[in-house]
């Protein structure tokens, strides 16, 4: 269930990153969270799935070799002034709730 959860919000993250955010350098780095998910997904699912994570990061190595912008989507723009302090902000509270759900998990499971 945790392992499940960290995933999706490695996913969400990056889409949330790429598709909130006006200015094209900053979606850049949602990009990148796309880059981490198959050491994730080796760590906790085995290699067949790892390699199926690193075929779908060709989806994200394209667009970052387009050097096209991504219009926000629907509008929305979260861009912050100081978003890539948010963005290890976000990384730090994504790790520390994955490590008190396992923790929790190991408990009372």
């Amino acid at each position: 269930m945790a392992t499940a959860l960290l995933t999706l919000i490695i996913v969400l993250a990056g889409l949330c990153i790429l598709l909130f955010t006006g200015d094209a350098q900053s979606a850049r780095y949602g990009l990148l969270f796309f880059f981490s998910l198959p050491i994730i997904l080796r760590l906790f699912y085995g290699t067949k799935v790892a390699v199926i994570g690193m075929v779908l990061n060709v989806i994200p190595y394209v667009i970052l070799l387009s050097n096209q912008p991504i219009p926000p989507l629907l509008g929305l723009d979260i861009t912050m002034p100081r978003t890539q302090i948010a963005i290890l902000r976000f990384g730090a509270c994504a790790s520390s709730i994955f490590a008190i759900s396992v923790g929790l998990a190991r408990y009372f499971g």
